[in-house]
């Protein structure tokens, strides 16, 4: 059976400029939280060292401001907007799941309908009697 996931999806830019890629962004502030290193959260998410300071200095520059505080040997740490974007990445999944999940249902029934419709396999039912 198919199955289908909705989840919602950012879209940070400018007005005129490029879009950043704000979901794999949220996915690196998070993993930084959680283990204080940029250099580990980007191998946890398969993105190089390299990669991984592009985007946050592409995001900093997008909002005007740090991300992250980083210390010599000490690791880093979110700033209060790093803290806030991840807040509100968690807020918006928590309120919209319930309603994501009930579209993802209904769109997995109705995908099924044509489906079935479309393999739909002709039978032929016969009998060696003459009624």
């Amino acid at each position: 059976m198919l199955r289908v996931t909705l989840q919602p999806r950012w879209h940070l830019s400018q007005d005129n400029g490029p879009a950043l890629d704000a979901n794999t962004l949220l996915q690196l502030l998070a993993a930084v939280q959680a283990s204080g290193s940029i250099s580990q959260a980007g191998r946890e998410l398969g993105l190089s060292y390299r990669h991984a300071w592009g985007l946050l200095q592409q995001a900093e520059a997008l909002f005007g401001q740090p991300l992250l505080v980083r210390g010599r040997g000490r690791g880093s740490a979110l700033t209060e907007l790093g803290e806030k974007l991840i807040w509100a990445d968690a807020r918006i999944g928590a309120r919209l799941q319930p309603l994501l999940e009930s579209l993802a249902s209904e769109l997995e029934g109705e995908l099924g309908r044509v489906q079935r419709r479309q393999r739909a396999v002709p039978r032929l039912h016969a009998s060696h009697g003459f009624a």
